[in-house]
C-alpha cells in the first residue's frame, strides 16, 4: 500500500479512503469447499441410508403380500430321521421342504427345486429341513438337493395339521408361525422365499 509521508493513517492511489482488507474480501474458497464437500458427504450417506431402508421396507412389503395369501397355521414338531433329530420351528425359524419320496404330483416341484438348487438360486437365511411323508432315502433325497436336515413325518406332525397333499415348502418363524406357503415350481417361487426367510431372519 502507498501512503503519504509517514503517515499510515492517510493512504494514497487507487484505495485511498479505505483499507485494504476492507476493499478486498479474504479469500474464503477454501472454507467454502470445505463446507460444500461436509454437505456433499452428509447427503451421501443419508441417500446410502435411505437406499437400504427402502430395500428392506421392500423386502418387508413383499413377505407380507405373500404371507396373506398363505394359510395361516403354527408349527411345533419335533421329528426324527437320517438327518437326526430336528425341532420346529427351532431358535432362527426354518425354511422346511415337506414331500412325498417319488409322489407323481410332486415330480415338477422336485424337478424345479434341482434346477433353482444347481443354479444357486436357493441360498437363504435360514436353516432348510427337509420333512418326508413317511419313509425317503437320503441318496435319492440327494438327487434333488433335498437331503438336509432329512427327518420324517407320518402324518401328524406337520401334513395333517397343514392339509400338505403335495411338495410344499413353508417359512415358518421362531413362534412357529407359517408366514409363507409355496411349491417350487411355481413361478417367482425362490425370490419369495428369499424373501420371507430374510424378513423372518430379522425378526426380534
Amino acid at each position: 500500500m502507498v501512503t503519504r509521508g509517514d503517515d499510515p493513517t492517510h493512504p494514497v492511489g487507487p484505495y485511498r479512503g479505505s483499507t485494504l482488507d476492507v476493499t478486498i474480501a479474504p479469500d474464503r474458497r477454501a472454507h467454502v469447499a470445505a463446507v460444500l464437500l461436509g454437505v456433499g458427504f452428509g447427503m451421501g450417506v443419508l441417500f446410502h441410508v435411505g437406499l437400504v431402508a427402502r430395500r428392506e421396507a421392500k423386502a418387508l412389503e413383499a413377505a407380507a403380500l405373500v404371507s396373506s395369501a398363505a394359510p395361516s397355521g403354527v408349527v411345533s414338531a419335533t421329528l426324527s430321521g437320517p438327518g437326526g433329530t430336528v425341532a420346529i420351528p427351532g431358535k432362527t425359524g426354518m425354511v422346511v421342504h415337506v414331500w412325498l419320496q417319488g409322489c407323481a404330483d410332486c415330480m415338477p416341484a422336485f424337478e424345479a427345486h434341482k434346477r433353482l438348487a444347481d443354479a444357486g438360486e436357493l441360498a437363504f437365511a435360514l436353516p432348510v429341513v427337509n420333512v418326508s411323508y413317511g419313509e425317503a432315502s437320503p441318496a435319492w433325497a440327494k438327487g434333488y438337493h433335498l437331503d438336509t436336515s432329512l427327518v420324517s413325518d407320518r402324518g401328524p406332525a406337520l401334513v395333517q395339521p397343514l392339509g400338505i397333499s403335495s411338495f410344499t415348502t413353508l417359512v415358518v418363524n421362531r413362534r412357529g408361525k407359517v408366514v409363507l406357503r409355496d411349491r417350487a415350481d411355481s413361478p417367482g417361487y425362490a425370490e419369495r422365499v428369499r424373501t420371507a426367510a430374510r424378513v423372518v431372519a430379522l425378526e426380534e
